[in-house]
């Protein structure tokens, strides 16, 4: 077989026939296929053969059905001779065989295969006959009004037909059915047949045929023509298919579409689904700007989807070219398969409206104008060549103005009045390709309002259209809807004429003048955007202020507000008025004129006045519980009915350079129960009038402090207490004083748990305290500096200070540096006690107890019935350049005096270059009991004179007592008329007493002669180191004779105690002929222990005593011990004089004694005998009862010790030992 032919069998039947005889066998494939145009039998018998059925010319296109197989072969024979005629098959007898194909199927089936076996013993005789197959045809026409005209050849309906075999056929014999109607023998070949719808149809014979359809037919005609043989017929059908080639029938968008959103794909509808790719079609947006596409659609089909692969630009006019020769129909049997020419159409893309958003926050009641900066145009982001904005919404969606310049897209913007909040406005876009709207969005943020009383009527509050009258906004101001509300900003343009009629403000609102020192966007602290509409100019300098009146209250606070850039003048009631007010800001702003400046309840101030002045009001200023910080700036502060300035509770800072004076009956400064912060009047003065109550801080937990406090002056003197403090931890500095009363108290404090200043001034009280400090003990801190402190007459003590640490200095000129000073520092005189005997509150010059840091200078003190000053538990007293004289004291039973301290601490006491006398009982007194010690008080430089001719006791006493340890230094003082002792001090108890006497003058005075000079004891236990050094006692020059009436230097251990020191270079004149008293003298007595170096000392004008003495073992029993050297002395003696120089160890005590060196002259001594009587001598050592006495040198050695003194004039007594040089170590 040399090809595999395919046979459309549809609705056809081929039938074969031929003759065998029974002698061989053979398979007959049979192919379904299209055919050939001729045919053969190949084969012989007993072999196989094959039919070929011949293919059908390439004019004909397969059409697949739909698939359905059901081919059938049937096969029948009849007997054709029968030789013997017995109707069987005899060998030679002829078989006729039939064997009818049919497909009964709506499929093309190939290769299809027949076989059969011939019968056996049988073979093939004569020729197969076949029946003729019309194949189907197809013929297309591609336009219309048409005539199809097939003619007789290779295209003819004939020409691929299969004719048969034994007989094949020549041609049609009929036509019909179908389209036509009828049936397929209807019509004889050749014959014209009109066609039911118009038109008509001839066919011939040899298989050509002219086809003329009615005008615009389109579509499928079919009918059928029929072969016809002996064997049987073929039938084939004819299918005309009247059609145009495809086309594009229709596009989306289309052909001069505009506005097509970017994202558009582009649909191209075929006349009848056509095979295509991405390469048939083209598309630029705009013409010559190819764009990127991919297929949505699946080929083939009917329409075409074209997906660009990103969106289209936008604003262009895009083309899209369909290529004709790109496109095919999908029917084979259809031609022509490609479009005529291409296909072109254009669409426009709308240009892209992007909406906008305005960034910066817009300010309420401003607006903007985007020419005015930022240039910032509607048109930046939109997309599309071209463009012009051709319509845009010119108000608001809240109700805003809106402006656009269409050419440039800059725009303005005027909110609502009082908005705030997102706003928008819409507009739209145009060019050639379509249009466009967008969105523009804004946000109003940040509210001021305007008041300018200059403008017109009929405003709301908006830059442009402000408010005229203070009323009209505060009409306006309750914060419902759009009106002014909480946190917003008013402003106040600045006019020759003062706004009127005052302005409560809501929580949080800021009150701005034009007299702002900052811009108002600064004031305001809003973000102005770079387009705003231009904000007024603040502190413009001309002249013209923002000034406020008000018949009530100029600013009736809310909470959180602020002040700034206005002033406040003549108001009823206050300029300033809020309770809670939360934190109030002020700043640029002054409060002048009539009416109450601030009147505060229970908030926090941050405020920075320019200044602050008040004629009247309840008070001029009335803070309650204020906190935070406030600068008032200066002004003046007068005319208030109540207190000027008042402070109660809160903790707040507050500065006032300004005057503050209150002339009524009412305080000038009152601060009480504050828990912080500061009270601080700097440069001005705060002045009080002879009738005002003065300044009262109480409870003051925070700081007060004034520059200058004048309180009364001395023409015109306060009757009321000036100063007042109870309790508070505060600092309260008072500045520089100037206070005059009219006998009452100056500066009170009580229970000031804190610290009080004062910086200079006078304190002048007539007859009341000046003074009087009383802490709690040792928490109320000084730091008091005054110039001056008056008080005279009456009970009242002039200072009294109390419990109290720090410092008090009173300083008068601070320049007169003479003894005694010149009563700069002030005087206190004249004070009576009442009969309170012994009180340091009554009746005395300055009672201190329990302070510290006193200092006294350039003061007088004097006359004072009770005590010059009095002092108990005091640490580190100074009295410089003053005097304390006159009569002090006038009870000896509570031991009153001039100067009088128990207990003084520290180290630094001192009384220097002053004058005390007067005293009752004495001068100077100091006498510790405490273990606290006292390391230095030094009395130098003074004159302590004249106590009482009748009572008078002591120049100056000290006393360590208990276990004190104290140091006391007495240096060149000049003492006189001191009636007893002019220096007495002793130690008792365990204490220990350190003190020095040196380069003093010990004189008499007038009346008083004074009796002992120098006299320094111990008793109990107490320890005394001592060093009485270089003194001139009874003569001031050490010639001149002005004696006392006794012993010049004594020192006197007692009991138990210790004494170890010297007695050197000291001057000594005694009284002289018949007058008793000593001119050195050492005693050891009991139990005590005496180390004392008595060196070269001079001793002249005894009349009755000893010129040195020391006498160890005074007492009977006495075990003390006792170490001393006396060397280097020259001793003169009058003639009714005992011993010049005598030294005894008795008792039971042991002593050890150095003596070298000395002089004396004694007139009644010629000759000392032996165990003899008492006979003065110049020089007597001496040892009696059991005691011990040690002699350096011994008795042998004292004649050459002392080649001053004649040898016949010294004398021994008792059981001198003698000890090498040196063995006395413990002499100091």
């Amino acid at each position: 077989m040399t090809n595999t032919p395919q046979v459309r069998l549809f609705s056809k039947y081929l039938v074969v026939v031929w003759l065998a005889v029974l002698t061989l066998w053979w398979v007959w494939p049979v192919y379904a296929g299209t055919g050939r145009n001729s045919e053969e039998l190949r084969g012989t018998p007993g072999n196989s053969g094959e039919l070929i059925i011949p293919s059908s010319p390439s004019k004909f296109l397969s059409v697949p059905l739909v698939p359905s197989l059901a081919i059938t072969a049937t096969k029948s024979y009849t007997l054709a001779t029968d030789s013997d005629g017995d109707n069987q098959a005899d060998p030679g007898d002829v078989l006729s065989y039939t064997i009818v194909i049919t497909n009964n199927g709506v499929t093309t089936n190939t290769g299809v295969i027949f076989s059969d076996t011939l019968d056996p013993n049988t073979g093939q005789v004569g020729l197969v006959s076949i029946s003729p197959i019309a194949f189907d045809d197809n013929y297309n026409a591609i336009t219309n009004p048409l005539t199809l005209t097939v003619p007789d050849g290779l295209t003819d309906t004939f020409a691929n037909d299969y004719p048969g075999l034994n007989p094949a056929v020549s041609g049609i014999t009929s036509f019909g059915g179908g389209s036509l109607g009828g049936a397929v023998t209807t019509n004889p070949a050749g014959s014209t047949v009109p066609i039911p719808a118009g038109g008509s149809l001839t066919v011939n014979a040899n298989g050509s045929f002219d086809f003329t359809p009615a005008v615009g037919f389109q579509g499928v005609f079919t009918f059928f023509y029929r072969l016809q043989n002996p064997v049987g017929p073929g039938d084939g059908l004819v299918s005309l298919m009247v059609d145009a080639p495809p086309s594009v029938i229709s596009t989306s968008p289309i052909s001069g579409a505009t506005g097509i959103t970017a994202t558009t794909n582009i649909t191209v509808t075929f006349s009848e689904s056509v095979a295509y790719n991405a390469s048939s079609f083209t598309l630029a947006c705009p013409s010559g700007s190819p764009v990127a596409f991919s297929l949505a659609s699946t080929s083939p089909s009917t329409s075409a989807v074209l997906n660009p692969t990103a969106n289209l630009p936008p604003g262009v006019v895009c083309a899209v070219t369909v290529l004709a020769g790109q496109i095919s129909d999908v029917d084979a049997n259809d031609p022509p398969d490609n479009m005529l020419a291409d296909y072109s159409f254009t669409f426009g893309v709308a240009p892209d409206a992007i909406d906008d958003t305005y960034a910066p926050q817009i300010i309420g009641n401003v607006g903007i104008s985007t020419t005015n900066s930022t240039n910032f145009s509607l048109l930046t982001n939109d997309q599309g060549p071209g463009l012009t904005i051709t319509a845009f919404g010119a108000t608001s969606a809240q109700g805003g103005t809106v402006g656009v310049i269409t050419s440039t897209g800059t725009f303005s913007y005027t909110p609502p009045a009082g908005f705030e909040g997102s706003d928008s406005f819409t507009y739209t876009i145009g060019n050639a390709a379509g249009s466009d709207t967008a969105t523009v969005n804004l946000t109003v943020a940040g509210m001021i309002w305007f008041v300018n009383n200059n403008a017109g009527g009929g405003g709301d509050g908006r830059l442009n259209t402000p408010y005229n009258t203070l009323a009209d906004f505060q009409a306006d101001n309750d914060g419902a809807g759009n009106n002014p509300a909480a946190n917003d900003h008013i402003f106040l343009h600045e006019s020759a004429t003062a706004y009127t009629g005052g302005v409560t403000l809501l929580n949080g609102q800021r009150l701005i003048g034009q007299d702002a020192t900052v811009t108002l966007a600064a004031a305001t602290g809003l973000t102005i955007p770079a387009d705003s509409f231009p904000l007024p100019v603040t502190n413009s300098g001309n002249g013209t202020i923002v000034l406020l009146n008000s018949a009530a209250t100029a600013i009736a606070l809310g909470s959180g507000n602020t002040i700034r850039g206005l002033t406040v003048g003549d108001t009823t009631a206050n300029d300033i008025s809020g309770t809670n007010f939360g934190t109030l800001t002020v700043l640029d702003t002054t409060l002048t004129g009539a009416g109450r400046a601030l009147d505060l309840n229970n908030g926090t101030l941050n405020a920075t006045f320019n200044g602050v002045t008040s004629t009247s009001g309840a008070n001029n200023v009335n803070l309650v519980s204020v906190s935070g910080t406030a600068n008032l700036g200066s002004g003046a502060l007068s005319g208030a009915t109540g207190t000027a300035f008042n402070v109660n509770g809160g903790n707040a800072t507050i500065t006032y350079a300004g005057n503050v004076t209150q002339n009524n009956a009412q305080r000038v400064v009152e601060v009480q129960n504050s828990t912080g912060g500061a009270i601080n009047f700097t440069t001005g003065t705060v002045t009080g009038g002879a009738s005002s109550t003065g300044v009262n801080i109480n409870n003051a937990n925070g700081n007060v402090s004034f520059a200058n406090l004048t309180l009364g002056t001395s023409g015109s003197r306060m009757t009321n207490q000036a100063v007042t403090i109870t309790g508070g931890t505060g600092t309260y500095s008072l500045g520089n004083v100037s206070i005059f009363t009219n006998n009452a108290q100056g500066i009170v404090a009580t229970n000031a748990d804190g610290t009080l200043n004062s910086t200079s001034g006078a304190v002048d009280t007539g007859t009341a305290t000046a003074i009087n400090l009383d802490g709690p003990a040792g928490l109320t801190t000084l730091g008091m500096t005054l110039t001056s402190v008056t008080s005279s007459g009456g009970s009242a003590t002039g200072i009294i200070i109390q419990d109290t640490n720090g410092s008090f200095t009173v300083n008068g000129d601070g320049t007169n540096t003479s003894r005694g000073g010149n009563g700069s520092g002030g005087v206190i005189a004249n004070k009576n006690d009442g009969g309170s005997n012994g009180s340091g509150t009554v009746g005395a010059g300055v009672f201190l107890n329990n302070a510290s840091g006193i200092t006294l200078r350039r003061m007088q003190l004097n006359d004072h019935q009770n005590y010059g000053i009095r002092g108990t538990n005091i640490t580190n007293f100074v009295l410089q350049y003053s005097t304390v004289n006159g009569a002090n004291g006038d009870d000896i039973t509570t031991r009153e005096g001039s100067v009088i301290f128990d207990n003084v601490f520290g180290g630094s006491n001192s009384i220097f270059e002053s004058v005390v006398s007067g005293a009752i009982e004495d001068n100077v007194r100091v006498e510790n009991s405490s273990s606290t010690a006292l390391t230095s008080f030094n009395i130098s430089n003074n004159n302590i004179q004249n106590n009482s001719s009748v009572s008078g006791n002591i120049g100056f006493r000290c006393e360590s007592r208990s276990s004190a340890n104290m140091t006391v230094v007495v240096n060149n003082n000049n003492f006189s008329g001191n009636r007893t002792d002019t220096i007495n001090c002793n130690g008792s108890g365990t204490s220990q007493l350190n003190i020095t006497v040196s380069n003093n003058i010990i004189t008499r005075g007038s009346p008083n002669d004074g009796n002992i000079g120098i006299n320094i004891t111990a008793d109990s236990s107490g320890q005394v180191t001592y060093d009485i050094d270089n003194n001139r006692v009874g003569t001031p020059d050490g010639s001149t004779d002005q004696s006392l009436l006794n012993t010049g230097i004594n020192v006197f251990a007692g009991n138990t105690s210790t004494m170890n020191g010297q007695v050197r270079n000291n001057r000594v004149i005694n009284r002289g002929a018949g007058v008793s008293g000593i001119g050195i003298r050492l005693v050891q007595a009991t139990n005590s222990t005496l180390n004392v170096n008595v060196d070269n000392n001079t001793v002249s004008n005894v009349g009755l005593d000893f010129g040195i003495q020391l006498d160890a073992g005074q007492n009977a029993g006495a075990t003390g011990f006792c170490q001393i050297a006396v060397t280097d002395n020259t001793v003169s003696v009058l003639g009714g004089a005992l011993d010049a120089i005598r030294v005894r160890v008795r008792n039971a005590s042991t002593g050890c004694s150095r003596i070298t060196g000395n002089t004396a002259t004694h007139p009644g001594a010629v000759n000392c005998t032996l165990g003899g009587a008492e006979t003065p001598c110049l020089l007597s050592v001496s040892q009696g009862n059991t005691a011990v006495h040690r002699l350096e040198g011994g008795a042998a050695g004292l004649a050459a010790g002392n080649p001053g003194i004649p040898s016949n004039r010294i004398t021994t007594f008792g059981t001198i030992t003698t000890v090498a040089a040196g063995f006395c170590s413990s002499i100091p």
